[in-house]
């Protein structure tokens, strides 16, 4: 992921949009009103269908690191972003997104010596089902930040919330899992935060190839119960969102 694939849907979309409005202004010069309201209508539908054609594109899958299974297995430090949780009877459980991430995480671990886990409350709550103490790798589950049902955290902030637990960890490289079609996403978000802090800039991001993390379709949150949705938000609005979130907005502890 970059800026220029981040907004190209929507450079797209303005090309097309300023197309139309010229033949807007031919058909009023020659007053067909029906005319008008339905190339408007058809311009609303090309806008959601075009701004979201190139990244398919260019595809949202996240690029694996050189030799990652390597990588996975000398990195001690893991960062896993949550997808969504399901609520049964004003209790959180993981859903099957989180299950899948945090098993994927286990997996690919490889029963190292240590592995501190840094993870969203729904990825924890994953861990702390599967009874995490039955392995004997995992050094700590890290909570990345408070959870609260009235406040929602984006990629963006949550990856601030991340590399904060990784400085007072005092280690500068961390695995990175999420949804695959979250994933690129993540890493750049964590990538330009540590760039933005000279403290920071030397920390290193291990992408690990991640596949078939399924939707749940009970999630709370409606983008992520089908890849349908997420695609039309990742493309739409959450990657041209947190590529111009001013970094100084981001309120953390």
């Amino acid at each position: 992921m970059s800026t220029f694939t981040a907004l190209l849907p929507f450079f797209y979309a303005v090309i097309f949009s300023l197309s139309m409005f010229s033949l807007c202004i031919r058909i009023i010069r020659k007053k067909c009103m029906i005319g008008v309201l339905s190339l408007g209508i058809l311009a609303l539908i090309c806008f959601f269908s075009v701004a979201s054609f190139p990244e398919r594109f260019f595809t949202i899958d996240a690029k694996t690191s050189t030799n990652w299974e390597n990588e996975v297995r000398t990195t001690k430090t893991a960062i896993l972003f949550g997808f969504g949780f399901v609520m049964e009877d004003s209790i959180m459980k993981p859903g099957l997104s989180n299950t899948a991430l945090y098993k994927q995480a286990i997996t690919n671990a490889g029963y190292m010596d240590t592995l501190h886990l840094i993870m969203q409350e729904g990825v924890m709550v994953a861990a702390q089902a599967d009874s995490a103490a039955c392995y004997p790798f995992i050094r700590d589950l890290i909570r990345m930040h408070p959870h609260s049902s009235d406040q929602y955290i984006n990629t963006l902030i949550a990856a601030k919330y991340a590399i904060l637990k990784m400085d007072s960890l005092k280690t500068k490289r961390a695995v990175v899992y999420a949804h695959e079609m979250q994933l690129a996403r993540a890493v750049y978000d964590l990538q330009r935060i540590a760039a933005a802090n000279p403290n920071w800039r030397d920390m290193e991001f291990i992408v690990p190839w991640i596949n078939n993390i399924p939707f749940d379709p009970d999630s709370e949150h409606p983008q992520t119960r089908s890849p349908e949705k997420f695609f039309r938000r990742e493309v739409i609005l959450a990657r041209p969102l947190e590529i111009l979130w001013p970094l100084w907005c981001i309120k953390t502890p």
